[in-house]
């Protein structure tokens, strides 16, 4: 199961197996509800095959992409110390795109329609209790698979990368989708670590987006639909091997586990990545779909499988928004007025009404801010009214001076609240305000064991 070696039968085992960084398996249970599916191919052309042999003619993709903070120090280790949503080269993909054109390629030939929901969560406006659609109309549900990428490049300068981290909301989206068209569903994951958990938790507990997470995993199992989450950066990934390996009480095995980077450090060419990846990553879905086949979950139609489905707000896409890390965006001009684009409704979803819509306030005068459309929607307008004579003028640039005091700005705040200003040091002298210090027990840019804390006066 997943890139871990198990013996699902051995319950002396799965009772052994606890972490300090994420849940463990509740001690004495011996009834298992879920056959848990066996790693069995070697090759693609093998999955593909078993594929097909069970019967698969078709399916249908979406993509779930993890927006949350720690993207912005993940990629330490495996990524250059970069973001791992870097958009500045246009000619270099980061792990987010590799992840997407892997699977792709794969499932391009069983996709028919070739469209595909896309889905962001864990930024500033849908933290850990909603989704945004990378959708740009109401008559747009999904992208074909080689304009994700594009769409995708649109999007990321615009989003504010916040947390927790829960995949939730994500996964109840993709099973409302699943309970309105009655069809079998592959939903892909991309995410740079594990669900948000604290530090006062007992290592035989879970934290509250740790339980709404196995709680959404284990309610998809009533459906058909197979979750592929795929690791990306530098992890920790103790609680996805948790919930790939250890959820029993599933009416069957849904969940598969992907380290991206584990593979890509021995792979030997870019070609030869992209394959192993979509190796390990569909490995278990032939099986996954004769079991949900043998199930009779394809025979029951739309709407046939649960009347009080989870319902997920879905936001628009974030829009005019001034990229808040240089990281992830070479262009600091202010964006034009925004044009309202409609929610996609997939689902029985609603969405909030205008005034739940947080509003924007700055100091600068052409800051962004919220504007009504008089339909029931906001969307952004920056303040142009020094260019009112002049429309169809580009977009200011931020001078030099302004950019430098972002960055400036930026560094003396601490990279966990984004609030309070860096006040302590670790030994590895790395830096965040005191509060967030004394909750953490790993380095959060580094991910060294924190041994010392250095508080700074006179700040």
């Amino acid at each position: 199961m997943g890139n871990s070696p198990s013996n699902h039968g051995d319950q002396r085992r799965r009772r052994s197996t606890a972490t300090t960084t994420g849940p463990r398996p509740i001690a004495g249970r011996s009834t298992a509800l879920t056959q848990m599916i066996p790693d069995q191919f070697s090759s693609m052309e093998q999955v593909t095959a078993a594929l097909r042999r069970n019967g698969l003619e078709s399916c249908n993709l979406i993509v779930g992409m993890d927006f949350t903070k720690s993207n912005e120090w993940s990629g330490k280790r495996t990524f250059g110390g970069r973001s791992l949503h870097t958009i500045d080269d246009p000619t270099v993909t980061n792990p987010y795109e590799d992840v997407i054109e892997s699977i792709g390629q794969t499932l391009r030939d069983f996709d028919e329609d070739n469209v595909i929901p896309v889905y962001g969560f864990g930024d500033e406006l849908t933290a850990d209790n909603s989704v945004f659609t990378f959708g740009q109309t109401e008559q747009q549900p999904g992208f074909p698979l080689e304009g994700i990428r594009s769409r995708y490049r649109e999007i990321v300068p615009n989003v504010v990368m916040a947390g927790p981290t829960s995949f939730a909301p994500i996964i109840n989206q993709a099973v409302s989708i699943v309970n309105q068209t009655g069809q079998y569903h592959i939903l892909v994951i991309i995410a740079d670590g594990q669900v948000t958990r604290s530090v006062d938790i007992p290592a035989h507990a879970v934290s509250k987006n740790e339980k709404e997470t196995i709680d959404a995993i284990t309610y998809a199992s009533n459906f058909p639909l197979s979750i592929i989450m795929v690791g990306v950066g530098d992890g920790p990934w103790e609680s996805m091997i948790y919930f790939d390996n250890y959820l029993v009480h599933r009416k069957f095995d849904n969940f598969q586990f992907v380290e991206f980077h584990k593979i890509a450090s021995s792979a030997h060419s870019r070609q030869h990545l992209l394959t192993q990846f979509a190796l390990h990553a569909l490995m278990e879905v032939p099986e996954q779909y004769q079991v949900i086949k043998e199930m009779g979950y394809l025979s029951k139609g739309p709407y046939q499988f649960a009347r009080n489905v989870p319902q997920v707000m879905v936001f628009p896409a974030p829009q005019n928004v001034i990229a808040q890390s240089s990281s992830c965006s070479t262009n600091y001009s202010f964006a034009q007025p925004a044009q309202h684009n409609p929610l996609p409704v997939y689902s029985e979803a609603t969405m909030a009404p205008a005034a739940e819509y947080p509003s924007v306030s700055s100091g600068r005068p052409s800051a962004p801010t919220f504007i009504s459309n008089g339909d029931g929607l906001q969307t952004l307008q920056a303040d142009t009214s020094a260019y009112a004579s002049r429309p169809g003028m580009p977009s200011r640039q931020m001078s030099q001076a302004e950019i430098d005091l972002s960055r400036l700005q930026e560094s003396l705040l601490c990279c966990i609240c984004e609030d309070r200003k860096k006040d302590t040091v670790f030994q590895c002298g790395h830096e965040t305000c005191e509060a967030c210090a004394s909750l953490l027990t790993q380095c959060p840019t580094c991910r060294q064991p924190i041994q010392v804390r250095i508080r700074r006066y006179g700040l």
